[in-house]
């Protein structure tokens, strides 16, 4: 018996998740849009506003921050709280 034959294949796998992901993505820029052409979008409002808050951040931390906690005003890294809390 081989033993290939009984593995998965990591590109099928790897395949569906980037279709989910591209379908997801699809569908999150098509409901903007569809917000966009109504006039108003409450997804793009809150991202302009995070944006401005962390213009420093890339786009993906932008999201991240914003998704965690939507009133963040600052933020830092690991090292950085461990050395404020140090400190206090």
């Amino acid at each position: 018996m081989s033993r290939t034959a009984t593995l998965t294949d990591p590109t099928t796998s790897s395949r569906k998740t980037s279709n989910t992901k591209q379908e997801l993505i699809a569908a999150n820029i098509k409901l903007l849009i569809e917000q966009l052409e109504a006039g108003h979008s409450d997804a793009l409002t809150h991202y302009l506003t995070a944006m401005s808050r962390f213009h420093s951040y890339s786009f993906g931390n932008v999201l991240e921050i914003a998704r965690q906690i939507p009133t963040a005003t600052r933020v830092a890294g690991f090292w950085t709280w461990k050395r404020i809390w140090a400190a206090a």
